[in-house]
């Protein structure tokens, strides 16, 4: 999966640079400078707790530079350089709002790119949006980034949209036995950050709409070690799904905590 999203990122960024590059200058809105280097700003989460989402990022930065090597980009007949520059979000929001104000500044890059959820992508898509700067979004569902700004002039997400995540977990759901208007009782477990609160409001939406019993413990706090309430309410409503959207170190916590509580479901579907 990792291998087919930054094949995709791939395509776009090299799209994007081409277009970017050879439009540069065109409008006065952008302040992004491009000379014979075409630069390329790149916020990961090499550290921290989303570190797991962003162990691609030296394969992509190496497909990147090694397929610009084998395909040159030319902007009025002259061949571009690509330098790609990474720094560490260390998976913390305004790190990341730091990170690509720095990129922007003192680097003067052409294209951002903002990745690995809601969390991260905003900030730094924020940011680029106050720069000027084009931005290429992944691995962050449109509704949470859509809403984050009345509007975006420089943003390009490409990734899924919540109510297609919710009609394939559904669509599991069903194949466990678990089918709208079955009775079935989904368990919630979203964190109260920007990406859990657009899930939660749409998975409540949706899941009554289907006439599935929702059990909504509340969204925690990301970061929460102690999940003894999520599962003590699981274990008392005995429910038959669970349904969220967890960064790893969340998940690990709250579906140990869940597991030993001795909650048994059917089906359990994690964005």
């Amino acid at each position: 999966m990792k291998k087919i999203i930054a094949l995709l990122l791939i395509g776009v960024m090299v799209l994007a640079v081409s277009a970017c590059s050879a439009q540069n200058g065109a409008s006065s809105d952008s302040k992004a400078k491009s000379g014979d280097k075409i630069k390329i700003g790149y916020v990961n989460p090499t550290t921290g707790s989303l570190a797991g989402n962003g162990e691609g990022c030296e394969w992509v930065v190496k497909q990147i530079t090694d397929y610009v090597k084998d395909h040159p980009i030319t902007v009025d007949g002259k061949e571009k350089e690509i330098e790609v520059i990474v720094y560490d979000s260390e998976s913390d929001q305004n790190r990341c709002s730091e990170m690509a104000q720095k990129l922007c500044e003192e680097d003067e890059i052409d294209l951002m790119v903002a990745i690995q959820t809601p969390n991260t992508v905003i900030p730094v898509a924020q940011v680029a949006e106050r720069y000027g700067v084009p931005c290429i979004a992944t691995q962050s569902p449109v509704d949470p980034l859509a809403h984050s700004l009345d509007q975006f002039n420089w943003t390009y997400d490409f990734f899924y949209a919540l109510d297609e995540v919710y009609e394939s977990q559904r669509a599991l759901w069903t194949a466990a036995g678990y089918a709208p208007n079955s009775g079935a009782k989904v368990g919630l477990l979203f964190a109260n950050d920007s990406d859990g609160t657009a899930w939660h409001e749409l998975f409540t939406r949706r899941l009554a709409e289907d006439g599935y019993t929702v059990v909504d413990p509340g969204q925690y706090p990301s970061g929460t070690t102690d999940f003894t309430n999520v599962a003590d309410t699981f274990k008392k409503e005995k429910i038959d799904v669970i349904a969220g959207t967890n960064i790893p170190p969340d998940f690990k916590n709250s579906y140990s905590a869940i597991i030993s509580a001795g909650v048994e479901v059917g089906a359990v579907t994690m964005g």
